[in-house]
This record gives structure tokens, C-alpha cells and sequence, in this order.
């Protein structure tokens, strides 16, 4: 009931269809390419195709089912939304009985999520994040069963769904850490541990290996990230403790922003106070030599599976890719953990004897809810009131668009190649930046790329379209970017969502 409940509300919630980004195009175009037959690939602004890598297939197989049953690419990524936060919902409930041993804290888990700002919201965007959340989910109901009942094949399921949701989003890989950790920690026996782990392999790697072997022999590279040490600045540090209290509490008054610094030293305190109770049970199991329960064990993974989320999404911001910051998207899944986290601490509080307690775990999750709906409450109405990112009319109506669509055979050079390719069905080439968004570092042909697409406008081969014209120069960044490009050339067409330069085509 509680998923049929989430599938009206997202539907009511999305009347103009998900929220279409950059990334959703990139989806999108894989599913359209596959079936066409150019494999896992998007088009260039030339026309021709090249192969994806840094973004995983996973999503993008799922839309092609959807696409093969008769759907356009943009009506695939709403079903596939609708139909996954039921089954989130419903895997949700099942980890959140597991890890209290109650039907009643189950329901309840499944219901604070279904009132979650952050669990909703990313579900009305055109992600790879419903079909991530339900392998992540997956693997570890899988895991759960197998120290359950430790057959062979709910380990090598864990494994299979584990790399599944590698193929989703890479750093789906934690999973990999969280199972193998736990199965060496809760599993008797050396030769247990070590034929568990090879099964949940055995499960998981061939998928593995064949992305990334087919990744390498088309690029060269498994992920197609640039490996390089970098420290993290203090501002994206600021984002993700920011982040974080928007999740929890209520945005109500801006009580967040204008008090950064008390939220930043609170959440500081309870990391501390976190990892102090890790180590102190970590040694209480080990010094008294006692297995713990189930619902111990599985409140330990769920712990390690927040660590290992969070490690290794700070490794890859601090050595692989800068562009990744700790925006809501990213911690989505951390969030998730301490959701759990907080239902079983309810069910603890209200399994105490004292009324006391009782009251304090009635009084958490009303106030959890109350938090939680008013956020919900605003998300629900900007979907309802306009489209979100490319499904919104500024760019359904784009006259700049339009106009665009009457040259089909100029190569097109623009800051939202992505928004040609949804709307046109056509390849365009991004505008060049100064920096490198994943190094931070100047790219080294900046001068020469600039060269190059002036030449071409003014040879009558291309033309240079601006979307958002005001917004794209309104720092030095973009007014120095704006000035390398156009400079002299002709302009074609000035509408108030765009500008083109360039001749017209012959």
C-alpha cells in the first residue's frame, strides 16, 4: 500500500515529466544508440558516434527495454522512475524489519522514506539514481539472506547486484568493500570466509571485467578519470555538512545557512562521538569473543556501508575526478544508511520499559516527519508548477532552438550540447572552458580550440549558439570565455533565451 502510495505521489508530482539535465541526455542517447546499433555510445557534434565510458550502461540498458516496448526516450525514464520508487519502497521496508526485527518499525521505515524530500526528489529527475538505489538495496537484502541462510546463491546474488549498481554509478563499487567486510568479520571459519567471498566474486566480477576490458580496448582507460592528488577545498566541505542538515531538519527560516558554523562543529561532534562508539563495541564483540544477533549484524553493515560510501566518495573527489562534489545526489546513498540507523535506534527506544522512552521515540519520528513533509511539500509543488531542467517550456519553446533546427547541416558549437541532441536529434560540440573541471587545472589547447571554432563560423561551416546569454557572462569567467569566442563574428539571430552566431545556411 505504502508503494502504491509512492507511485500516486510521484505521479502527481511530475505532471510535466521528470526533470531533464545534461546526464539524462547522455542516458538517454546510450539507450537510443544501442538499439540503433552503434553500441553504448553518444554522438558527436559531427555526426558520428564514440564510445561511453564515463558513464556506466546500466541505466541506459534498462531504458532500451523500455524503448524496445514502443516508448520515446524521455516517457522511458518517467516509467522507469514510477516503477522503481515502488520497489524501493517496498526494499526499504524489508532492510528496515531485518534491522529491527519489527513489521511495525518495517512499515515505518517505508514510510519515512516515502515522505523524504531527498528520496522523492531524485526520483523526478531523469537519473541513474531509482535503478541504483534498488541494486544497491538488492545487494544487500541478498547479503542479509545469505547470513541468514548461507546458501551459495544469495551470496552470488549479493554479488551480481553489487556489480550491477557498479554498472549504474562506479562508486556503487563500496558495495564491494561493505560485503567482503562482512563476510570476513560475521562468518565463522577461514575456509567459510574465503569460499563466501569467491562466490559473492563469482557473482559480481564477470560483468566487471567485461566493462571494463570493452572500456580499455575502446579508450583505453576503465573509467575514463584522470588520476591526480588535489585538496579538497573548504567550500565543497561547507556544501556536503550543508547537504546533510538539509536532509534532516527543515529549510524553513534559512536556520541552516545562518548558522553554518554551529551545524558544521554539531556534525563534527557526532562523527566524533560515531566513530567512538564503533570502537568501543568493536572491541566489546572482540574482547568478550560473542557473535552478534542478526539485527546486530546487520545494523554493523549498514555502518559499514555508510564508512565505505563516504571513504571512497572522498578518494575519488580528492584523486579522480574534482567535478564530484558532496551535493545531495552524491550522499543520497549515505543518507539512506543513517535513515536506517535512526529507525532501529526507534525501535530501541521504544522497546525500553520506562514511558519515558517511549515518548522520546514517538516524539523523533513525528518530528522526522514534520521535517521531512515540508521539504517534500516544496518539491512536490516546483514540479507540479513548471517542467524541471530541459522538460521546462523555456526550453520546449526555445526560439533559439528553432531557429537552430532551420540549419541542419552547420556543425553547431554551444554551451548545451546536450539540450541539441534531446531536442534536435542531432551532435553538437560543447564550448571549451578555461579550466578542466575534473583537474582544476588550465586545459593545455584552450587557445588553439577557440581558433579553431572561430575559423569555422566565419568559414560558414558552423555556427556558435549561446543559450542563456545574460546567465553565461555573468561572471569574469564567462565574460572572458564569451569575448575569446565571439569577437567579430557575425550574429545570426538574438532572442531573449539565446544568441547565434554565423551565417545562415546556404
Amino acid at each position: 500500500m505504502i508503494a502504491l502510495a509512492g507511485v500516486a505521489l510521484l505521479w502527481y508530482t511530475t505532471p510535466h515529466g521528470l526533470a531533464l539535465v545534461n546526464d539524462s541526455v547522455n542516458y538517454i542517447d546510450g539507450a537510443r544508440n544501442m538499439l540503433a546499433g552503434h553500441g553504448y555510445s553518444r554522438i558527436l557534434g559531427n555526426g558520428d558516434y564514440a564510445p561511453v565510458t564515463n558513464f556506466p550502461p546500466f541505466y541506459s540498458m534498462v531504458l532500451a527495454g523500455f524503448l524496445l516496448a514502443g516508448l520515446d526516450g524521455i516517457t522511458a525514464t518517467w516509467w522507469v522512475s514510477i516503477l522503481f520508487f515502488a520497489f524501493n519502497l517496498v526494499l526499504i521496508g524489508w532492510l528496515g524489519r531485518k534491522v529491527t526485527g519489527s513489521a511495525l518499525f518495517g512499515v515505518l521505515t517505508s514510510i519515512l522514506f516515502l515522505l523524504n524530500e531527498s528520496f522523492l526528489n531524485f526520483h523526478t529527475f531523469a537519473l541513474s539514481e531509482p535503478v541504483f538505489i534498488f541494486t544497491f538495496f538488492l545487494c544487500l537484502v541478498f547479503l542479509v539472506k545469505y547470513l541468514e541462510k548461507p546458501v551459495w546463491y544469495w551470496i552470488a546474488l549479493s554479488g551480481l547486484f553489487a556489480s550491477l549498481a557498479y554498472l549504474t554509478r562506479y562508486i556503487g563499487i563500496a558495495l564491494f568493500m561493505t560485503a567482503i567486510a562482512a563476510l570476513v568479520i560475521f562468518l565463522p571459519g577461514l575456509k567459510r570466509k574465503l569460499r563466501s567471498v569467491l562466490f559473492f566474486l563469482a557473482g559480481a566480477m564477470p560483468a566487471v571485467a567485461a566493462w571494463t576490458v570493452r572500456n580499455i580496448l575502446q579508450t583505453g582507460s576503465a573509467t575514463n578519470r584522470q588520476s591526480m592528488w588535489h585538496v579538497i577545498p573548504g567550500e565543497a566541505i561547507q556544501e556536503g555538512v550543508l547537504s546533510f542538515w538539509s536532509w534532516l531538519l527543515p529549510e524553513r527560516y534559512n536556520l541552516i545557512e545562518r548558522f553554518i558554523g554551529f551545524w558544521q562543529f554539531l556534525l563534527f561532534l557526532l562523527l566524533i562521538i560515531a566513530l567512538a562508539a564503533v570502537i568501543i563495541l568493536s572491541l566489546r564483540f572482540w574482547l568478550l569473543k560473542t557473535k552478534p544477533g542478526l539485527k546486530i549484524q546487520f545494523t554493523w553493515i549498514i555502518v559499514i556501508q555508510a564508512a565505505a560510501y563516504l571513504v571512497l566518495l572522498v578518494f575519488t573527489i580528492a584523486y579522480l575526478d574534482a567535478s564530484v562534489n558532496f551535493e545531495d545526489r552524491i550522499l543520497m546513498p549515505i543518507y539512506n544508511m543513517l535513515l536506517l540507523l535512526i529507525v532501529a535506534g526507534l525501535y530501541w527506544l521504544w522497546t525500553r520499559k520506562k514511558w519515558l522512552f517511549k515518548a522520546a521515540a514517538v516524539f523523533i519520528t513525528l518530528a522526522l516527519m514534520l521535517s521531512f513533509v515540508e521539504d517534500t511539500m516544496d518539491t512536490i509543488k516546483l514540479n507540479r508548477s513548471q517542467g524541471q531542467g530541459f522538460a521546462n517550456e523555456y526550453w520546449t519553446e526555445s526560439q533559439t532552438m528553432a531557429e537552430l533546427a532551420r540549419h541542419p547541416d552547420l556543425l553547431v558549437y554551444t554551451n548545451r550540447p546536450r539540450a541539441v541532441n534531446l531536442f534536435l536529434d542531432r551532435g553538437a560540440y560543447i564550448l571549451p572552458s578555461r579550466l578542466n573541471p575534473s583537474t582544476g587545472l588550465p586545459w593545455a589547447d584552450y587557445e588553439k580550440t577557440v581558433s579553431s571554432i572561430r575559423q569555422r563560423v566565419l568559414d560558414g561551416k558552423a555556427l556558435l549558439v549561446v543559450f542563456d546569454y545574460e546567465n553565461a557572462t555573468s561572471d569574469e569567467e564567462g565574460q572572458a570565455l564569451m569575448q575569446d569566442l565571439t569577437e567579430g563574428l557575425p550574429l545570426l539571430v538574438e532572442y531573449s533565451d539565446g544568441i547565434i552566431f554565423g551565417y545562415a545556411q546556404k
